[in-house]
Protein backbone atom coordinates (compact mmCIF):
# COMPACT_ATOMS: atom_id res chain seq x y z
CA UNK A 1 0.00 0.00 0.00
CA UNK A 2 1.11 3.99 -0.33
CA UNK A 3 2.44 5.47 2.61
CA UNK A 4 2.93 9.02 3.00
CA UNK A 5 6.19 10.49 4.86
CA UNK A 6 5.14 12.15 8.09
CA UNK A 7 7.30 14.72 7.40
CA UNK A 8 4.74 15.59 4.36
CA UNK A 9 2.07 16.17 7.31
CA UNK A 10 3.00 19.11 8.90
CA UNK A 11 0.07 19.96 10.49
CA UNK A 12 -0.15 16.62 12.26
CA UNK A 13 -3.62 16.05 10.86
CA UNK A 14 -2.86 12.61 9.51
CA UNK A 15 -3.03 13.49 5.70
CA UNK A 16 0.25 14.25 3.53
CA UNK A 17 0.08 17.18 1.52
CA UNK A 18 -1.66 16.78 -2.05
CA UNK A 19 0.91 15.77 -4.27
CA UNK A 20 3.36 14.07 -1.34
CA UNK A 21 5.35 11.21 -3.22
CA UNK A 22 4.08 7.89 -1.86
CA UNK A 23 5.99 4.84 -0.99
CA UNK A 24 4.77 1.27 -1.30
CA UNK A 25 4.97 -0.15 2.49
CA UNK A 26 2.88 -3.04 4.07
CA UNK A 27 2.93 -4.06 7.72
CA UNK A 28 1.09 -7.31 6.81
CA UNK A 29 -2.43 -6.46 7.25
CA UNK A 30 -2.39 -4.42 3.85
CA UNK A 31 -4.81 -1.38 5.80
CA UNK A 32 -2.22 0.38 7.89
CA UNK A 33 1.19 2.10 7.34
CA UNK A 34 4.00 0.56 9.81
CA UNK A 35 5.46 3.16 12.27
CA UNK A 36 2.87 5.34 12.79
CA UNK A 37 5.73 7.78 14.05
CA UNK A 38 7.32 8.07 10.96
CA UNK A 39 4.52 7.07 8.32
CA UNK A 40 0.57 8.29 7.35
CA UNK A 41 -1.79 5.91 5.64
CA UNK A 42 -3.28 8.95 3.27
CA UNK A 43 -2.61 11.86 1.26
CA UNK A 44 -4.23 14.96 -0.40
CA UNK A 45 -4.53 17.60 1.98
CA UNK A 46 -4.64 20.89 0.40
CA UNK A 47 -3.70 22.97 3.32
CA UNK A 48 -1.19 21.02 5.44
CA UNK A 49 -0.86 24.19 7.72
CA UNK A 50 -4.43 23.90 8.79
CA UNK A 51 -5.06 20.93 10.85
CA UNK A 52 -9.02 21.66 10.25
CA UNK A 53 -8.30 20.98 6.61
CA UNK A 54 -7.85 17.90 5.18
CA UNK A 55 -10.32 15.25 3.01
CA UNK A 56 -11.95 13.97 6.10
CA UNK A 57 -13.21 17.46 7.66
CA UNK A 58 -17.05 18.19 6.64
CA UNK A 59 -17.59 20.90 4.30
CA UNK A 60 -18.92 24.48 5.83
CA UNK A 61 -20.51 26.63 2.78
CA UNK A 62 -19.49 30.38 2.83
CA UNK A 63 -16.51 30.02 4.91
CA UNK A 64 -14.13 30.74 2.37
CA UNK A 65 -12.35 27.45 2.80
CA UNK A 66 -11.98 24.26 0.75
CA UNK A 67 -12.70 22.49 4.19
CA UNK A 68 -12.66 19.05 2.38
CA UNK A 69 -9.99 19.43 -0.30
CA UNK A 70 -13.07 19.03 -2.98
CA UNK A 71 -12.25 21.66 -4.90
CA UNK A 72 -15.38 22.49 -4.76
CA UNK A 73 -16.09 24.76 -2.31
CA UNK A 74 -18.19 26.73 -1.25
CA UNK A 75 -21.38 25.03 -2.54
CA UNK A 76 -22.76 22.11 -4.51
CA UNK A 77 -22.01 21.17 -8.29
CA UNK A 78 -25.44 22.06 -9.33
CA UNK A 79 -27.68 25.06 -10.81
CA UNK A 80 -30.59 26.74 -9.98
CA UNK A 81 -32.64 25.05 -13.03
CA UNK A 82 -31.37 21.56 -11.16
CA UNK A 83 -32.36 22.62 -8.13
CA UNK A 84 -34.03 26.04 -6.91
CA UNK A 85 -33.05 25.02 -3.29
CA UNK A 86 -30.19 23.05 -2.17
CA UNK A 87 -28.97 21.84 1.64
CA UNK A 88 -25.89 21.83 3.08
CA UNK A 89 -25.68 20.32 6.64
CA UNK A 90 -22.99 22.74 7.43
CA UNK A 91 -20.68 21.16 10.27
CA UNK A 92 -21.75 17.55 11.12
CA UNK A 93 -24.49 17.91 13.52
CA UNK A 94 -25.20 21.63 13.14
CA UNK A 95 -27.67 23.10 15.85
CA UNK A 96 -28.29 19.52 16.89
CA UNK A 97 -30.37 19.08 19.88
CA UNK A 98 -32.75 15.96 21.03
CA UNK A 99 -35.79 17.08 19.98
CA UNK A 100 -34.59 19.55 17.12
CA UNK A 101 -31.90 19.65 14.05
CA UNK A 102 -30.11 22.59 12.19
CA UNK A 103 -30.50 22.69 8.21
CA UNK A 104 -28.19 25.87 6.37
CA UNK A 105 -30.37 26.23 2.84
CA UNK A 106 -29.07 27.82 -0.41
CA UNK A 107 -31.43 30.16 -2.07
CA UNK A 108 -31.13 29.28 -5.36
CA UNK A 109 -33.71 31.75 -6.88
CA UNK A 110 -32.57 34.87 -7.73
CA UNK A 111 -36.08 36.56 -7.73
CA UNK A 112 -36.03 35.74 -3.88
CA UNK A 113 -32.37 36.39 -3.62
CA UNK A 114 -33.38 39.82 -4.86
CA UNK A 115 -36.20 39.87 -2.20
CA UNK A 116 -33.91 39.18 0.33
CA UNK A 117 -31.85 42.04 -0.45
CA UNK A 118 -34.47 44.22 -0.08
CA UNK A 119 -35.52 43.03 3.71
CA UNK A 120 -38.41 41.37 2.88
CA UNK A 121 -39.41 38.10 4.99
CA UNK A 122 -39.24 34.83 3.69
CA UNK A 123 -42.02 32.27 5.27
CA UNK A 124 -40.41 28.60 5.21
CA UNK A 125 -42.85 25.52 5.10
CA UNK A 126 -41.46 21.72 5.50
CA UNK A 127 -43.30 18.28 5.13
CA UNK A 128 -41.49 16.17 7.31
CA UNK A 129 -41.47 12.78 8.39
CA UNK A 130 -39.49 10.14 10.70
CA UNK A 131 -37.97 7.30 8.85
CA UNK A 132 -39.80 4.54 10.89
CA UNK A 133 -42.87 5.88 10.25
CA UNK A 134 -42.43 7.54 7.03
CA UNK A 135 -46.47 7.82 5.54
CA UNK A 136 -46.86 10.23 9.05
CA UNK A 137 -46.14 13.45 7.21
CA UNK A 138 -46.44 16.79 8.94
CA UNK A 139 -46.81 20.08 7.38
CA UNK A 140 -45.82 23.29 9.70
CA UNK A 141 -44.13 26.60 9.06
CA UNK A 142 -40.80 27.26 10.76
CA UNK A 143 -39.90 29.79 13.71
CA UNK A 144 -38.04 31.97 11.28
CA UNK A 145 -35.55 34.93 12.25
CA UNK A 146 -33.45 37.35 10.86
CA UNK A 147 -30.66 34.30 9.92
CA UNK A 148 -30.93 34.71 6.06
CA UNK A 149 -28.40 36.56 4.12
CA UNK A 150 -29.06 36.78 0.46
CA UNK A 151 -28.83 33.72 -0.66
CA UNK A 152 -28.18 31.33 2.79
CA UNK A 153 -30.89 30.76 5.48
CA UNK A 154 -30.13 28.81 9.02
CA UNK A 155 -33.52 26.83 9.98
CA UNK A 156 -33.61 25.06 12.40
CA UNK A 157 -36.90 22.37 13.09
CA UNK A 158 -38.57 21.99 16.36
CA UNK A 159 -40.68 19.88 18.08
CA UNK A 160 -38.90 16.17 17.00
CA UNK A 161 -38.37 13.30 18.71
CA UNK A 162 -35.05 11.71 19.92
CA UNK A 163 -33.24 8.73 18.61
CA UNK A 164 -34.42 9.31 14.98
CA UNK A 165 -33.88 10.07 11.86
CA UNK A 166 -36.02 12.26 9.59
CA UNK A 167 -36.92 13.10 5.95
CA UNK A 168 -37.56 17.01 5.04
CA UNK A 169 -38.51 19.11 1.97
CA UNK A 170 -39.18 22.30 2.62
CA UNK A 171 -40.10 25.26 0.20
CA UNK A 172 -39.59 29.54 0.99
CA UNK A 173 -42.65 31.83 0.35
CA UNK A 174 -42.25 35.58 0.20
CA UNK A 175 -44.50 38.58 -0.45
CA UNK A 176 -44.11 42.37 -2.15
CA UNK A 177 -46.42 44.84 -1.25
CA UNK A 178 -47.97 47.47 -3.07
CA UNK A 179 -50.52 50.29 -2.93
CA UNK A 180 -53.17 48.15 -4.43
CA UNK A 181 -52.22 44.88 -4.80
CA UNK A 182 -49.40 42.26 -3.87
CA UNK A 183 -46.94 39.70 -5.59
CA UNK A 184 -46.06 36.34 -4.01
CA UNK A 185 -43.80 34.03 -4.83
CA UNK A 186 -43.21 30.18 -3.71
CA UNK A 187 -40.17 27.95 -4.57
CA UNK A 188 -41.23 24.56 -5.51
CA UNK A 189 -40.64 21.47 -3.03
CA UNK A 190 -36.87 21.10 -2.68
CA UNK A 191 -35.52 17.77 -3.34
CA UNK A 192 -34.88 15.82 0.38
CA UNK A 193 -33.09 16.78 3.33
CA UNK A 194 -32.21 13.77 5.87
CA UNK A 195 -31.52 14.97 9.55
CA UNK A 196 -30.85 12.63 12.33
CA UNK A 197 -31.98 14.33 15.92
CA UNK A 198 -29.99 13.76 19.13
CA UNK A 199 -30.27 11.61 22.25
CA UNK A 200 -30.99 11.51 25.75
CA UNK A 201 -28.07 8.75 26.46
CA UNK A 202 -24.71 8.60 25.36
CA UNK A 203 -24.72 5.63 23.59
CA UNK A 204 -27.41 7.20 21.28
CA UNK A 205 -25.72 10.55 20.91
CA UNK A 206 -22.60 8.78 19.58
CA UNK A 207 -25.45 7.37 17.10
CA UNK A 208 -26.91 10.75 16.36
CA UNK A 209 -23.31 11.95 15.68
CA UNK A 210 -22.20 8.20 13.47
CA UNK A 211 -25.65 8.97 11.29
CA UNK A 212 -24.56 12.59 11.22
CA UNK A 213 -21.38 11.94 9.59
CA UNK A 214 -22.74 9.62 7.28
CA UNK A 215 -25.83 11.87 5.99
CA UNK A 216 -22.75 13.99 5.57
CA UNK A 217 -21.37 12.14 3.14
CA UNK A 218 -24.49 11.56 1.62
CA UNK A 219 -24.65 15.60 1.18
CA UNK A 220 -21.59 15.28 -0.67
CA UNK A 221 -22.27 12.92 -3.22
CA UNK A 222 -25.26 14.46 -3.69
CA UNK A 223 -23.02 17.39 -5.20
CA UNK A 224 -20.80 15.11 -6.77
CA UNK A 225 -18.04 15.61 -4.07
CA UNK A 226 -17.21 11.98 -3.86
CA UNK A 227 -18.48 9.11 -6.18
CA UNK A 228 -18.75 10.05 -9.89
CA UNK A 229 -17.34 13.59 -10.38
CA UNK A 230 -15.46 13.44 -6.94
CA UNK A 231 -12.57 10.88 -6.64
CA UNK A 232 -14.46 7.73 -6.74
CA UNK A 233 -14.12 6.02 -3.06
CA UNK A 234 -10.64 6.71 -2.70
CA UNK A 235 -11.82 9.46 0.56
CA UNK A 236 -12.46 6.23 2.18
CA UNK A 237 -9.26 4.55 1.53
CA UNK A 238 -10.43 2.43 -2.00
CA UNK A 239 -8.20 2.72 -4.73
CA UNK A 240 -9.94 4.06 -7.74
CA UNK A 241 -12.68 1.98 -9.60
CA UNK A 242 -12.54 -0.47 -6.42
CA UNK A 243 -15.84 -1.29 -4.50
CA UNK A 244 -16.72 0.88 -1.73
CA UNK A 245 -19.09 -0.03 0.47
CA UNK A 246 -17.21 -1.46 3.65
CA UNK A 247 -15.08 1.00 3.22
CA UNK A 248 -17.18 3.74 3.77
CA UNK A 249 -19.18 2.05 6.58
CA UNK A 250 -15.72 1.49 8.65
CA UNK A 251 -14.32 5.45 7.43
CA UNK A 252 -17.52 6.63 8.98
CA UNK A 253 -17.82 4.37 11.91
CA UNK A 254 -13.80 5.08 12.66
CA UNK A 255 -13.46 7.63 15.48
CA UNK A 256 -15.66 6.12 17.19
CA UNK A 257 -14.66 2.51 18.17
CA UNK A 258 -11.27 0.44 18.44
CA UNK A 259 -11.39 -2.33 15.89
CA UNK A 260 -10.28 -5.94 15.97
CA UNK A 261 -6.19 -5.80 15.68
CA UNK A 262 -6.43 -2.42 15.74
CA UNK A 263 -7.24 -2.77 11.26
CA UNK A 264 -10.08 -1.06 10.23
CA UNK A 265 -12.23 -3.30 7.94
CA UNK A 266 -12.53 -3.03 4.21
CA UNK A 267 -14.76 -5.99 3.41
CA UNK A 268 -18.18 -6.93 4.14
CA UNK A 269 -16.51 -10.37 6.41
CA UNK A 270 -13.67 -7.98 8.10
CA UNK A 271 -16.87 -6.06 9.53
CA UNK A 272 -18.58 -8.83 10.17
CA UNK A 273 -15.80 -10.70 12.20
CA UNK A 274 -15.38 -7.20 14.07
CA UNK A 275 -19.17 -7.44 15.42
CA UNK A 276 -18.69 -11.04 15.82
CA UNK A 277 -16.10 -10.67 18.10
CA UNK A 278 -17.21 -7.43 20.18
CA UNK A 279 -17.31 -7.48 23.79
CA UNK A 280 -14.14 -10.30 23.62
CA UNK A 281 -16.51 -13.04 21.57
CA UNK A 282 -18.36 -13.60 24.58
CA UNK A 283 -21.59 -11.33 23.26
CA UNK A 284 -21.41 -11.47 19.73
CA UNK A 285 -23.22 -8.56 18.48
CA UNK A 286 -24.45 -10.25 14.81
CA UNK A 287 -27.71 -11.70 14.22
CA UNK A 288 -29.84 -12.44 11.31
CA UNK A 289 -31.84 -9.80 9.28
CA UNK A 290 -34.68 -10.84 9.60
CA UNK A 291 -34.35 -9.36 13.09
CA UNK A 292 -34.17 -5.84 12.27
CA UNK A 293 -37.75 -4.49 12.75
CA UNK A 294 -36.71 -5.61 16.52
CA UNK A 295 -33.27 -5.05 17.79
CA UNK A 296 -31.82 -2.84 14.69
CA UNK A 297 -30.85 0.72 15.68
CA UNK A 298 -29.55 3.33 13.76
CA UNK A 299 -26.04 3.40 12.56
CA UNK A 300 -25.74 -0.37 12.91
CA UNK A 301 -24.22 -2.60 10.44
CA UNK A 302 -26.41 -4.13 7.86
CA UNK A 303 -24.32 -6.59 5.57
CA UNK A 304 -27.00 -7.70 2.09
CA UNK A 305 -27.23 -9.62 -0.92
CA UNK A 306 -28.44 -7.23 -3.80
CA UNK A 307 -28.09 -9.94 -6.73
CA UNK A 308 -30.31 -12.81 -4.67
CA UNK A 309 -27.58 -15.46 -5.38
CA UNK A 310 -27.99 -15.68 -1.57
CA UNK A 311 -24.43 -14.28 -0.80
CA UNK A 312 -23.29 -11.34 1.02
CA UNK A 313 -21.73 -8.68 -1.47
CA UNK A 314 -22.89 -5.07 -0.02
CA UNK A 315 -22.48 -3.27 3.40
CA UNK A 316 -24.46 -0.33 4.27
CA UNK A 317 -25.94 1.61 7.96
CA UNK A 318 -29.44 1.22 9.16
CA UNK A 319 -30.96 4.58 9.58
CA UNK A 320 -34.54 3.01 10.96
CA UNK A 321 -36.93 0.21 10.13
CA UNK A 322 -40.25 1.63 8.97
CA UNK A 323 -43.05 0.36 10.46
CA UNK A 324 -44.83 2.12 7.49
CA UNK A 325 -43.57 0.42 4.63
CA UNK A 326 -41.58 -2.84 6.97
CA UNK A 327 -38.80 -1.85 4.88
CA UNK A 328 -35.07 -0.61 6.64
CA UNK A 329 -34.00 2.61 5.64
CA UNK A 330 -30.33 2.49 4.52
CA UNK A 331 -27.00 4.89 3.40
CA UNK A 332 -25.15 3.02 1.61
CA UNK A 333 -21.68 3.23 0.22
CA UNK A 334 -20.67 2.56 -3.65
CA UNK A 335 -25.02 2.61 -4.53
CA UNK A 336 -23.94 3.21 -8.22
CA UNK A 337 -20.35 4.88 -7.13
CA UNK A 338 -22.41 7.38 -5.01
CA UNK A 339 -23.64 7.34 -1.41
CA UNK A 340 -26.96 6.46 -1.38
CA UNK A 341 -30.26 6.34 0.40
CA UNK A 342 -32.32 3.52 -0.16
CA UNK A 343 -34.83 1.20 1.76
CA UNK A 344 -34.07 -3.07 2.34
CA UNK A 345 -36.32 -6.22 2.98
CA UNK A 346 -34.54 -7.92 5.72
CA UNK A 347 -33.75 -11.19 5.54
CA UNK A 348 -33.87 -11.24 1.82
CA UNK A 349 -31.45 -7.89 0.83
CA UNK A 350 -30.56 -7.60 4.72
CA UNK A 351 -28.69 -10.70 5.46
CA UNK A 352 -26.95 -10.06 8.89
CA UNK A 353 -27.34 -7.60 11.07
CA UNK A 354 -24.06 -6.21 13.27
CA UNK A 355 -25.21 -4.31 16.33
CA UNK A 356 -22.97 -0.70 17.79
CA UNK A 357 -24.54 -2.17 20.75
CA UNK A 358 -27.04 -4.17 22.81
Amino acid sequence: MNCYNIIDDLDGDGYARAGAPGYWLDRGDGLHCPNPGTWVDQAGDCDDHNPFVHPRTDEIDGNGIDDNCSALDPGPNVSAADEPIAYFAGAEGFDRTPTSFGMVVRLNDPVLTSWVARKLRLRAEVEIAPLDASNHVQRRYLPYGSDVTLDLAHLTVPDLLPDKVYRVQVRFTSCVLFPVTSSCRTTPWSNPFYGATGSYTNDGEIRAQIVSSALSQFKDSSYQQVGYGGGDGNRYGADYGEQWCSEFYSWVLDPFVSWNNGARPTTTNGLLFHFAMAGGGLSPLVTDGWNVPAVGRRGDYVAMDTNSDGEINHSGMLLAWDADRHKAWTVEGNHGNEVHISTRLPGTEIMKLGRLSK
